[in-house]
């Protein structure tokens, strides 16, 4: 095995998904305190940057975002961009390939991460040994992974590190003029809702039968709805506003970006989320969570603060399909409400005011860092 030397300039390819992003940070900040006097920079697209925006484990960010966001124009701009970073490694927190072919073709000498598949073989040259099934990686909780990815870097204690985000002043302030139409929670407080899974459309449970459990809660708790669909998923957020009526506080029309959404999970009592981003984005706030479930595997995650409801009499579960293979979806549009409703209702029952993570926007400026 060759001998590396301590990187003096590390790029941190981020996942592209949000919910990876966020059980990313833990490793993040383990490898920050592995590598104190390495100058690291995060490559990553805008969700990821948003998502992690304000913690102190980098010096500078490449943003990744614009076309094209696939194919060999994507590998070339992303190498350009990479270039001028000037970085003797990287780390690819993405298993995908092209993150690999940028970095190569960016001239970065050590390229750490799994190789899968025969083409990632080719191009990463320290590569992390992981659990696979042929070339793909078996499922296990994420945040586990990531951290087998940094440990040629030096990582080794882990268990004191867990995944965190913060609240920058400016998203808490958006989130909080966001909030002034909404109906007086009174003691009930609010209820975040948040339908949508973008990576992965079999993940969303059907408006009408997700409304159904809202208006139960609301009648039952007195807790306000707060509708908040993420970028992209208007037309499903519009559809459960509709359905669930009033009191109820309906985003669809200019969906809050990842920054705004963290305002908003801080300040709800509970999240009723799609096993997607925003659920990870409540547990890293320490804001408890209800989660419907079906196709998503669930030990991809972690389960500290989140209840789970599922049909436990498929044995389809966590296919990770879409569209659905069976032709039947019966894991999310034969979820009874009452069920959901009931989780929502002891959650709630249990739920002691969060421990919220803020911060007032002292971290190092979003940039792309040009090596200066």
């Amino acid at each position: 095995m060759k001998a590396w030397p301590v990187p003096s300039r590390l790029v941190v390819w981020l996942p592209t998904s949000l919910g990876d992003a966020v059980q990313a940070t833990a490793a993040l900040a383990a490898l920050r305190d592995a590598l104190p006097s390495t100058h690291i920079v995060w490559a990553g697209h805008r969700a990821a940057h948003e998502a992690l925006a304000g913690l102190p484990s980098r010096d500078g960010v490449v943003p990744l975002d614009g076309p094209p966001r696939r194919g060999p124009g994507a590998v070339r701009s992303a190498a350009r961009m990479l270039r001028a970073v000037r970085a003797d490694a990287v780390v690819l927190l993405d298993d995908a390939t092209g993150p690999a072919l940028a970095a190569r073709a960016a001239g970065i000498g050590r390229r750490i991460g799994t190789a899968p598949s025969a083409m990632r073989r080719r191009v990463v040259n320290d590569v992390v040994v992981v659990p696979t099934e042929g070339e793909r990686v078996l499922p296990r909780p994420r945040e586990e992974h990531f951290f087998d990815v940094v440990r040629p870097l030096g990582v080794s204690a882990t268990a004191a590190y867990r995944p965190r985000v913060v609240v920058e002043a400016f998203d808490a302030e958006r989130a909080a003029r966001r909030l002034e139409a909404c109906p007086a929670p009174g003691a009930g407080g609010l209820l975040l809702v948040a339908p949508g899974a973008s990576s992965l459309a079999t993940a969303r449970m059907p408006a009408s039968r997700l409304a159904d459990a809202i208006r139960a809660v609301r009648a039952e708790h007195g807790v306000v709805p707060v509708v908040a669909p993420g970028p992209g998923e208007g037309a499903e957020g519009a559809a459960l506003g509709a359905a669930t009526g009033a009191p109820c506080l309906d985003l669809s029309s200019a969906p809050p970006d990842v920054g705004e959404l963290k305002g908003l999970i801080a300040r709800a009592r509970l999240v009723v989320a799609a096993d997607a981003g925003p659920r990870h984005l409540a547990q890293a706030l320490g804001v408890p969570a209800v989660v419907f479930a079906g196709p998503t595997d669930p030990r991809l995650g972690r389960h500290e603060g989140v209840t789970w409801v599922r049909r436990e009499d498929l044995g389809c579960l966590g296919c990770q399909a879409a569209p659905c293979p069976l032709e039947h979806h019966g894991c999310l549009e034969g979820l009874d409400p009452r069920q959901l409703a009931d989780a929502i209702g002891a959650a709630l029952s249990g739920t002691l005011p969060a421990a919220r993570t803020t911060d007032e926007g002292t971290g190092p400026d979003l940039r792309l860092d040009s090596g200066a």
